[in-house]
C-alpha cells in the first residue's frame, strides 16, 4: 500500500470513528482506541516526533512525550491487567464474528455486539446520569469539596430501572455553602484515566529535569498550574472523581500524593479476580445501599471496589509506606494484600495458555496478551505503577507504535514491537468495521 493510500484510508476511518466516544480520552492531542489497541497522536508528524526525540530535550519534547506515555498507559492497562484483558477478549470475539466477511451471517451470535457496546458505554456512562450545576464557578486549588456517596440503578433498554446493574454516584458540594456542584457516576474508565494521568505527571517530572534550569522552573510552574486547574474543574470531575474520593476519605492535602495513591489503588483493583470480588465487604458508609451490593459484586464493578477501598483507607500520613497503607485498607475491605492480588493476577495470565490460531485475529490477540505479564511485573516492582521513559528502559518493555495524523507509525521505544504478529493498520480498519456493524445492528434492537 502506498503512502498516499495509507493516509487516505487512515483519515477516512478517523472521520468515520469520530462519533465513537466510549473511552476516557481526555487529551485533545492523543487518543487510545481499545477496539484496535492502537495509539494516536495529533498535530505532529511521525517524522517530527523522531526528530524531537533524537534531539536535546525541549519544552515541546516534554509535552509530546507526556501525552504519548499517557496513552501508552491506557494500552498497558488494557494488556497488563485482568480487567483490561477480559475486555480485550470480548472485543476479539466480535472481531472474529465479523472476520473477513462484509457482514456476519450467524445472527444467533449478534448479541455479542450489543454486549460489547453496553460494556464499552459503561466505561464512562451516558451523560444522562450526570448532573452538572452550571451556575457554580470553577473552584480553586485552595478550595475544598465535600464528597458524598449515593447509589442508584441503570435504566435498561426499555427505560425501566435495572436492579441487576447498580451505579455508584458521588456528589461534590462546596464545603462552605454545601451547594451541589456535580453529581455523577463513579465509572470504571476513570480508573484507567487516573493511571494514565499519573504516568503523564511522572513523565513530565523526568523530562523537565532534562531542561535548562531557567526553562525547567517555568515549565514546572506551568505544569503545576494546569494540573490544579484540571483537578478542580467541575467539568472534568468525571475523570478526577476517583482521586477526589480518596482525598476526601484519606484526608490527603497534596494533589500529587492523591494521584500517586489513587493510581496504586486503581492498578490493584484492575487486577482483582472474580473470586476476590466475592470477598469484598461493604463498609458502613455504604450500608444504606446494601440491597444493591450483590449487583455490584455480580458485575465486578471496579469503580465500586475502588470506592470500598477508599472508604476503608486510614488517614494518609506523609512518609508512610504506600503498600502497607494500601494493604491495611484491602484487609478491611475483605481482600488479600496487594502482593497476593498481583501474584494471583500473574498466575491467571500465565495459566491462560496459548491461543488456538484459527485466524489472523487469534495471532494478534495472542501476541498482545503475551506482553501482559511483563507489564504487570514491571509496575508491581516499583513504588507506584506509573509508566515513564525510565521504566520502559529499566524493564526493556515492548512498546507499541503510535499513529500520526497521516497514518505513519512512530515507535515509542527502542524495543522491537512485532508488526508481523500485530498489524496496527489492519486493526484500525477492523475497529471501523466493528463500529459500523454495531451501529447498524443497534438500529434493529434499540430503536
Amino acid at each position: 500500500m502506498s503512502e498516499t493510500e495509507t493516509k487516505k484510508i487512515y483519515s477516512s476511518i478517523r472521520e468515520s470513528l469520530a462519533t465513537k466516544r466510549y473511552f476516557p480520552n481526555i487529551s485533545i492531542l492523543g487518543e487510545f482506541s481499545p477496539e484496535s489497541q492502537t495509539l494516536h497522536i495529533k498535530e505532529i508528524s511521525a517524522g517530527d516526533l523522531r526528530d524531537l526525540f533524537a534531539a536535546e530535550a525541549t519544552v515541546e519534547f516534554c509535552r509530546r512525550s507526556a501525552i504519548l506515555f499517557h496513552e501508552f498507559t491506557h494500552w498497558a492497562d488494557m494488556v497488563g491487567t485482568l480487567r483490561g484483558r477480559s475486555y480485550l477478549r470480548k472485543i476479539y470475539e466480535c472481531h472474529k464474528l465479523l472476520g473477513d466477511k462484509r457482514q456476519p451471517t450467524d445472527e444467533r451470535k449478534f448479541f455479542k455486539f450489543i454486549d460489547l457496546h453496553d460494556e464499552s458505554r459503561r466505561l464512562m456512562m451516558p451523560k444522562y446520569y450526570r448532573v452538572l450545576e452550571s451556575a457554580s464557578e470553577r473552584h480553586r486549588a485552595a478550595d475544598k469539596w465535600i464528597a458524598e456517596l449515593s447509589a442508584g440503578r441503570e435504566f435498561d433498554s426499555l427505560g425501566k430501572l435495572d436492579d441487576s446493574k447498580p451505579i455508584l454516584f458521588v456528589r461534590f458540594r462546596d464545603k462552605e455553602t454545601h451547594e451541589l456542584l456535580v453529581r455523577q457516576p463513579v465509572v470504571a474508565g476513570a480508573l484507567w484515566e487516573v493511571n494514565a494521568v499519573w504516568s503523564e505527571m511522572m513523565t513530565n517530572q523526568e523530562n523537565v529535569a532534562q531542561l535548562p534550569d531557567g526553562t525547567a522552573i517555568v515549565e514546572e510552574y506551568r505544569l503545576k498550574r494546569d494540573f490544579e486547574q484540571s483537578y478542580f474543574n467541575k467539568d472534568l470531575t468525571i475523570y478526577s472523581a476517583p482521586a477526589h474520593l480518596l482525598s476526601y476519605f484519606a484526608e490527603i492535602e497534596c494533589i500529587y500524593d492523591t494521584y500517586r495513591l489513587s493510581a496504586i489503588i486503581a492498578h490493584c483493583i484492575l487486577n482483582l479476580s472474580t473470586e476476590q470480588y466475592k470477598k469484598l465487604r461493604l463498609p458502613s458508609v455504604m450500608s444504606p445501599w446494601r440491597e444493591l451490593f450483590r449487583g455490584f459484586i455480580r458485575t465486578e464493578n471496579p469503580a465500586f471496589a475502588y470506592a470500598v477501598v477508599c472508604a476503608n483507607a486510614s488517614v494518609w500520613k506523609a512518609g508512610s509506606n504506600e503498600y502497607d497503607w494500601l494493604d491495611s485498607a484491602l484487609a478491611k475491605s475483605g481482600l488479600p494484600n496487594s502482593a497476593q492480588i498481583f501474584d494471583n493476577a500473574l498466575a491467571i495470565m500465565q495459566a491462560a495458555g496459548p491461543i488456538q490460531h484459527s485466524d489472523r485475529y487469534d495471532t494478534m490477540m495472542s501476541y498482545i496478551l503475551s506482553l501482559g505479564p511483563q507489564l504487570l511485573n514491571a509496575r508491581r516492582s516499583e513504588p507506584h505503577p506509573a509508566i515513564t521513559p525510565s521504566i520502559v528502559t529499566k524493564y526493556s518493555l515492548v512498546t507499541p507504535g503510535v499513529f500520526d495524523e497521516d497514518g505513519d507509525i512512530f515507535n515509542l521505544g527502542d524495543n522491537q514491537f512485532d508488526y508481523e504478529k500485530f498489524d496496527p493498520m489492519f486493526m484500525w480498519e477492523a475497529d471501523n468495521k466493528l463500529f459500523t456493524w454495531t451501529q447498524n445492528f443497534l438500529g434493529a434492537c434499540r430503536t
